[in-house]
């Protein structure tokens, strides 16, 4: 069983970051990425680079992309 972790985002700069890492461990260029999700290879460059004003519509289209899923979970120790 795959363990869990807990992997949190206090900004818009650390989540681009993270789609970038995610992104490079599927294999897939910028171009692939956003063939695949359905938006264009400029707004995934921008959203890796932690530019605001990206619709959220468009992040849920790369996540599911990746084969990822976005979820609101509180950090370990916290209730």
């Amino acid at each position: 069983m795959a363990k869990e972790f807990f992997r949190g985002f206090t900004t818009i700069g650390h989540l681009g970051q993270e789609l970038r890492r995610l992104r490079i461990a599927s294999g897939l260029t910028q171009g692939e990425l956003a063939e695949r999700a359905g938006v264009s290879r400029r707004w995934i460059n921008l959203a890796e680079q932690g530019h605001r004003g990206g619709e959220i519509g468009n992040l849920m289209k790369v996540v599911r992309s990746l084969d990822l899923e976005l979820r609101f979970d509180r950090p370990p120790g916290r209730n």
